[in-house]
């Protein structure tokens, strides 16, 4: 098992700059709008919080791959804020809480375990910090300002408001030499960063990842989750929902069990025939509650 732990600090306690502002990115993953972090980290999520639905939406079965006509604009929008009231643990039909596991609550810290080989090793994550989508854009913020926080575990969460279900936006890749958060599984998709596997043989393993389990603790309340469904965006559909990250529900077969589910969003190393950027593709996996 490889596990990543910390002591965590008051929260009253100022974030130390852990690296220095000279140390230049490499194979840090969606580090900032500027360097393409497009869905995960600089988009405009939709203002409308959406009730959630009681039978999921159909949705087109096929995959599309989006070439907008014009580059899109860059964003300038705050993300959607999360609900800020404390929902009774009783309370039914609360789209942010799934098996005890409360997404829009950015005061209890997660621990999060997922697959990290096809042999049963697992990674595990500990006292990450929810970052909940909040009207300001200070969370999107922080999550960004990966410089100050490395090894403090900061995941960003968005409502997906097309679904009304939770996408929590995970970084990968390395920083400064550290591993982030979501890197072993994004080695497991697709390989390593200057030798990644291709396009077919991503989507082969992102089919065989059905099925495994990721498993989330917080407060003591444990839920296993398994992987549905993931889908590769390539870089043109990164592009064309880059200001529209609230749908990238659409691109994964429809939830079945929509109440259950959340979506995770981690970037993508770069396919011969995309641009020269760091990660300028994007995978999501879609979740459900074991029952």
């Amino acid at each position: 098992m490889i596990s990543s732990r910390r002591q965590r600090p008051p929260r009253h306690r100022v974030l130390a700059l852990l690296i220095a502002v000279g140390v230049a990115v490499g194979l840090g993953g969606c580090v900032s709008p500027s360097e393409g972090a497009g869905v995960s980290a600089g988009a405009v999520i939709p203002t409308a919080l959406p009730p959630l639905a009681s039978s999921p939406t159909p949705r087109p079965t096929l995959r599309p791959t989006f070439t907008p006509a014009t580059p899109r604009p860059s964003a300038t929008h705050t993300p959607a804020p999360m609900p800020t009231a404390e929902p009774s643990p009783a309370t039914v039909g609360d789209p942010f809480t799934i098996g005890g596991i409360r997404l829009a609550n950015g005061d209890a810290p997660l621990t999060l375990t997922y697959p990290s080989s096809w042999d049963g090793d697992r990674h595990t994550v500990a006292d990450i910090d929810l970052l909940v989508s909040d009207p300001k854009g200070e969370s999107l913020a922080l999550f960004d300002a990966i410089g100050t926080w490395l090894g403090e575990h900061k995941i960003f969460v968005y409502p997906d408001t097309t679904s009304g279900r939770p996408v929590l936006s995970i970084h990968d890749g390395t920083y400064s030499g550290v591993p982030l958060e979501a890197e072993p599984l994004r080695l497991l998709i697709e390989g390593s960063f200057h030798n990644p596997y291709p396009a077919d043989k991503i989507e082969e393993r992102l089919i065989r990842l059905r099925g495994e389990r990721f498993t989330l603790e917080q407060d003591g309340n444990v839920a296993e989750f398994e992987v549905v469904d993931g889908v590769r965006m390539d870089a043109a559909t990164t592009v064309a929902f880059r200001d529209r990250p609230g749908d990238i529900s659409t691109l994964v077969e429809p939830l079945e069990r929509p109440e259950d589910t959340f979506l995770v969003l981690i970037c993508s190393t770069r396919q011969p025939d995309e641009p020269q950027e760091i990660f300028p593709a994007r995978i999501v996996l879609a979740l459900s509650l074991v029952r």
